[in-house]
C-alpha cells in the first residue's frame, strides 16, 4: 500500500508530535535517554510540501487529548513461560537410560559409564555422536559430582582435626 505524498507528510506529523510529547514526559520524569548533541526527530528540519500547514506542537493544555498517558516507571506485564519440548538422545534407549539411572542412585554409574564409553569387545558399531555426547557429559558430571563429595569430606575431617586440636589445647 503506497502513501500518497499528503498521507506520508500527515503521517510524519503524527509521529513528530507523538515523538515530542514522550520527549516532554521523560523531561517532566527527569529522563533523559538521548544525549542532547546527538540529532533527535526535534531537531530534524521540518519538511513540509506546498498546500499542507507546517508541523506545529500539540498544545500545551490539551496534551492528554493527543495521546494516553504512559506510566514508565512499571514494567510491562510478564509473558507466560514458553514451553520448550527437547528430547535426549539417550531416552531412545531404554534400557541404557534404567541402568544409567539405576547406577546414578547406586553411586556406581562411573565403571557403568565407562564400559559404555569405551569399547573393550572390539566388535561394536559404537554410538551415535548425539548419544556420545551426553554419555560424556554424564561421565563429566559423574566424576565432578565424586570430585566435590571427596574435597567435602575432606574438609570435614580437616575441621574435625581442628575441633578436636582445640579441645585439647583448652584442656
Amino acid at each position: 500500500m503506497a502513501l500518497s505524498l499528503e498521507e506520508a507528510l500527515a503521517l510524519i506529523v503524527k509521529l513528530k508530535r507523538r515523538v515530542d510529547h514522550l520527549e516532554r514526559v521523560l523531561a517532566a520524569n527527569n529522563i533523559h535517554p538521548m544525549d542532547p548533541a546527538s540529532t533527535s526527530v526535534a531537531t530534524l528540519p521540518t519538511a513540509t510540501a506546498p498546500g499542507l500547514p507546517p508541523i506545529e506542537d500539540p498544545p500545551a493544555s490539551s496534551s492528554s487529548d493527543w495521546f494516553p498517558p504512559i506510566d514508565l516507571m512499571n514494567d510491562p506485564p510478564p509473558k507466560p513461560p514458553e514451553t520448550i519440548t527437547a528430547r535426549a538422545a539417550l531416552e531412545d534407549m531404554p534400557r541404557i537410560m534404567d541402568r544409567i539411572v539405576e547406577y546414578w542412585e547406586s553411586g556406581a554409574a562411573d565403571p557403568y559409564m565407562t564400559r559404555l564409553i569405551i569399547d573393550d569387545r572390539g566388535d561394536r558399531k559404537g554410538f551415535s555422536m548425539e548419544v556420545m555426547d551426553e554419555l560424556l557429559f554424564l561421565a563429566r558430571l559423574i566424576r565432578t559430582r565424586t570430585l566435590l563429595a571427596a574435597k567435602a569430606a575432606q574438609a570435614r575431617a580437616a575441621a574435625a582435626v581442628t575441633g578436636a586440636d582445640a579441645g585439647k589445647s583448652a584442656a
